[in-house]
């Protein structure tokens, strides 16, 4: 099982996730965003999903406190 130090994996996700939310303030119009911003979404999608693999037993933790 991988290890997760959540706050870094954090950290990463909101640092993609600032890039990605850049790109599309920067390129207005769709046709912009599938040409020039697709680095940045796969990038972020691809964390995203590191994350779920990596941090998924946290997260589940954490919303079985709040049920």
């Amino acid at each position: 099982m991988l290890d997760c130090n959540r706050k870094v994996e954090d950290n990463i996700l909101k640092i993609l996730r600032q890039r990605r939310q850049d790109c599309y303030f920067f390129h207005h119009y769709p046709a912009e965003i599938d040409k020039y911003c697709q680095k940045e979404t796969n990038d972020y999608y691809t964390a995203e999903a590191n994350w779920f693999a990596k941090c998924k037993q946290f997260y589940l933790f954490h919303i079985a406190q709040h049920v």
